[in-house]
């Protein structure tokens, strides 16, 4: 039970515990905790949403668990328990309230672990009784986690609370599909390196590239969603795979913001407003982006090539050069640092930027990406010379 991973945004006494639990006996561990949160202690392996907003982490941490365990009050449940119930619902997940008594709840929880096969849940600790509920629950995990259990051997009478009956979501008619739509299953099985390389040179104009999109995404026709906003994100990528940013965008914003800003979503808003072409909202979203992960590449450079397609290709080659001060070996700013130097007229500075990329990426990569490019066109002969070098 030790592949199980805890989930927790650590803002209580009880969810400390749980978070401190499995840090000291090696089970896997972290969620989303509110924007400055955190301070110096990354032991526990909790991240930062975007905004201070505890509900949005609790939106987060349910979304990222494959069931929600509620410990720690006898009463009605309220506030973010009572929240990640609402979210457990929509997004329909297991949902488990214990009992105070601990040998009642390690039959629950290990109950409710098997019979929904769980590999994840998150688990969220009221302040009622909190100072109590830390001392116990640390005593729950080590007995729910013993490998000496029998879990099928418990007694029927302890079986834990049902997992809600929740109907599957049915599209309507004004949310109708294309044909052929991404197996939400499929997601996780998506080369999005190829995928993306293939959307935006497809975006950049390049209609060649558009059947290689489809040939990427690996397709089907699902019977049925079993999450309303994971349908029109599923809705998003089949929109984007047949070059109608429009419906992309449409069913973007049934997304709400809170969800749409998890890093799940994000690459979605991202792929929709650059195949939009707004790239204006590309730099703004961007900088939000920014301010939120500073410490993620992608963002730096996707303000970047926003800079650059509205005209300010010098502010975007000083923008990623001020980033490598912090990020010094990413492969993207010296490719894109090529790309806007030759852009710039500056073709012995771009070439300088292409020898730092070779060095910074495999062979597929830096071919896939420089050979394509057209802004290197001045460059392509002397880098497939070099593509063509054994020193990778």
């Amino acid at each position: 039970m030790k592949a199980i991973k805890i989930i927790s945004s650590g803002l209580t006494a009880t969810e400390l515990a749980a978070l401190d639990w499995a840090f000291a006996n090696g089970v896997e561990h972290g969620g989303w905790c509110p924007k400055d949160w955190l301070k110096k202690d990354t032991r526990l392996g909790l991240k930062e949403t975007s905004r201070i907003d505890p509900f949005q982490c609790c939106c987060w941490n349910v979304w990222d668990a494959d069931g929600i365990v509620i410990y720690g009050s006898v009463y009605e449940p309220s506030g973010i328990c009572l929240k990640s119930i609402e979210y457990a619902n929509l997004h329909h997940k297991p949902w488990i309230q214990l009992p105070l008594d601990c040998k009642s709840a390690v039959r629950q929880l290990a109950d409710f672990i098997e019979r929904n096969e769980l590999k994840s849940f998150y688990l969220v600790g009221s302040n009622v009784n909190a100072d109590e509920m830390k001392h116990l629950l640390p005593l729950i995990l080590t007995d729910t986690f013993s490998d000496y259990r029998n879990l099928s051997s418990y007694d029927e009478t302890f079986r834990g609370v049902p997992t809600p009956l929740v109907k599957p979501y049915v599209p309507s008619a004004d949310n109708s599909l294309p044909p052929v739509i991404l197996n939400p299953e499929s997601i996780q099985q998506l080369s999005f390196e190829e995928l993306y390389l293939n959307m935006y040179r497809t975006w950049e104009g390049n209609d060649e590239y558009a059947p290689q999109v489809r040939a990427n995404v690996i397709v089907a026709v699902p019977e049925r969603f079993e999450d309303t906003y994971l349908f029109h994100a599923v809705s998003v990528w089949a929109f984007l795979t047949q070059s109608n940013p429009t419906e992309a965008e449409r069913h973007l914003h049934q997304i709400p913001e809170q969800l749409r800003e998890h890093p799940f979503f994000n690459f979605l808003s991202e792929s929709v407003y650059m195949a939009s072409g707004d790239w204006e909202q590309v730099e703004k979203f961007a900088q939000k982006c920014i301010e939120w992960q500073p410490e993620k590449s992608r963002m730096w450079t996707l303000r970047g090539i926003a800079l650059d397609k509205m005209g300010q290709t010098q502010v975007a080659y000083t923008l990623l050069l001020s980033a490598l001060e912090t990020l010094p070996n990413e492969f993207n700013f010296s490719y894109n640092l090529a790309c806007f130097a030759c852009r710039l007229g500056r073709e012995d500075e771009a070439w300088e930027w292409v020898e730092k990329a070779f060095q910074l990426s495999d062979l597929e990569t830096f071919k896939s990406w420089l050979l394509t490019d057209d802004d290197l066109k001045p460059l392509r002969e002397r880098i497939q010379q070099l593509s063509q070098t054994k020193l990778v």
